[in-house]
């Protein structure tokens, strides 16, 4: 529970990661940082690049353009995975 400008919110991890959502505007390194899960689909679509530096900054749709990825597939497993 929390105390917030006098009201008292309670919120669960559960339902917080329920909520995920990654979408085209999200960048790897915050999805990279908020669901570790989520690098192993990074790898399987062949994306090796979610520790160099240019990641931290590059949107899901920039490295599905580039990567000439599914960009509604990808989007599809990446929040899967960050909601398992």
């Amino acid at each position: 529970m929390r105390l917030f400008f006098g009201m008292i919110i309670t919120v669960s991890f559960k339902t917080l990661m329920a909520k995920a959502k990654i979408t085209k505007r999200t960048t790897i390194g915050q999805v990279v940082e908020k669901y570790p899960k989520a690098v192993f689909v990074f790898l399987d679509y062949g994306l090796h690049c979610i520790g160099c530096a240019i990641s931290a900054k590059e949107t899901i749709e920039q490295a599905a353009k580039v990567h000439r990825i599914d960009l509604k597939k990808f989007l599809k497993d990446l929040n899967k995975a960050a909601k398992g």
